[in-house]
């Protein structure tokens, strides 16, 4: 063990362990399996029919296509050679709709208490630049930007072979909260530069003109 990078609140790290330490506690806490708590405190209330923790199979998945395993050959279907399970602590599956009304749950106070809700966005900055965004910064299980070219904005994405996702949620663009999700099944798309695309026709949409420098 080479101790802490740094003390606590004085710097900021992505950690997957953590994020396996924190299924461990709501398994504990809940005394079932991650999915089955998954679907009793998020998927039942919301009331989803396509959300759901896969335990061991992914050939129900769409097909994801990567090149990463194909050596210079067309891009393949990743499922029967990649799991993701080896960095993802509890892969769920979903829909763009879905992703997108769980975030707007989670925000709308439907998921968590308010002062949860609090504590997720008390954010710390990310070091270094990272455009377009002003302030990158992090909550918990949360990446965010507080200044963010289009208001405010919270969510979080990823990428590995054979799929890319972005979902954010804007607690207010115009009048409104919006929730926008990006889903692709290939690793060559770059899914936050799409979701950057549909908010600015959204903003379009209500009125307002805008580009990214």
């Amino acid at each position: 063990h080479r101790g802490l990078d740094f003390a606590p609140g004085a710097g900021w790290s992505y950690s997957n362990t953590g994020y396996m330490l924190l299924k461990r506690v709501v398994e504990r806490a809940n005394e079932s399996s991650f999915g089955d708590a998954f679907a009793q405190h998020i998927g039942g209330p919301l009331g989803f029919s396509s959300t759901f923790a896969i335990d061991d199979s992914f050939a129900s998945l769409a097909p994801g296509f990567s090149r990463c395993f194909s050596s210079g050959r067309p891009a393949e279907d990743v499922r029967g050679v990649y799991d993701p399970g080896w960095c993802a602590t509890g892969v769920v599956a979903s829909t763009a709709a879905e992703l997108c009304e769980m975030l707007h749950a989670l925000f709308g106070g439907k998921l968590v208490l308010r002062g949860s809700l609090a504590q997720m966005i008390e954010l710390c900055p990310v070091p270094g630049d990272h455009p377009p965004h002003v302030t990158p910064s992090y909550g918990l299980g949360l990446m965010a930007d507080p200044d963010g070219p289009f208001g405010s904005e919270f969510g979080h994405g990823g990428d590995g072979p054979g799929y890319g996702l972005r979902i954010n949620h804007y607690p207010k663009m115009g009048e409104r909260r919006v929730s926008l999700a990006v889903m692709c099944n290939t690793d060559e798309t770059d899914a936050a530069a799409i979701g950057r695309g549909l908010a600015i026709e959204l903003r379009a949409q209500l009125g307002e003109t805008f580009t990214l420098s």
